[in-house]
C-alpha cells in the first residue's frame, strides 16, 4: 500500500543528494539523521525530503523561501539549506550540504525566494 506522501509520477529529477538533515517542529524537536539517512530530491513540480524514517513531499508552490543555514557551532562547520513552507506538514526542514549554491540556484530558477551568503552582507 502506498503512503499518501508517495508521488507516483515520471517527473524529471532536477537534483538529488544524500547527506544529513532534520525534520520536525523546530531544531530542538526534530528527527535528525546523518549521512546516508537524509536525502533531498528536487523535481519539476515538487520537492521530496527524507530523514529516515520520515518523509515530506512539498509542491514547489507551497515553499515560501529557502535559506542558507549555518551551524552556530563553528567547530562542526555545518552549512545547510532551510526550507520554509506553508503546509501543515512538519515545519522544520533542514538539509546539511556543501552544495548550498547549487541547490539555491536550482530553487531560485524554479521561482522560490532564496537567501544565500551574499544576501546577509551589509
Amino acid at each position: 500500500m502506498k503512503d499518501k506522501n508517495d508521488v507516483i509520477t515520471k517527473d524529471h529529477i532536477l537534483y538529488e543528494e544524500r547527506s544529513g538533515g532534520a525534520i520536525g517542529r523546530s531544531m530542538l524537536f526534530a528527527w535528525h539523521g546523518t549521512w546516508p539517512f537524509a536525502k533531498l530530491e528536487i523535481y519539476d513540480d515538487y520537492l521530496k525530503f527524507k530523514v529516515w524514517p520520515l518523509k515530506v513531499v512539498i509542491k514547489i508552490n507551497e515553499i515560501d523561501s529557502v535559506e542558507l543555514y549555518e551551524n552556530a557551532f563553528l567547530v562542526l562547520g555545518g552549512t545547510g539549506i532551510r526550507i520554509n513552507h506553508h503546509t501543515n506538514k512538519l515545519r522544520f526542514l533542514l538539509f546539511w550540504t556543501s552544495n548550498t549554491d547549487k541547490i539555491l540556484s536550482i530553487l531560485k530558477y524554479k521561482g522560490i525566494k532564496t537567501k544565500n551568503k551574499n544576501d546577509y552582507l551589509i
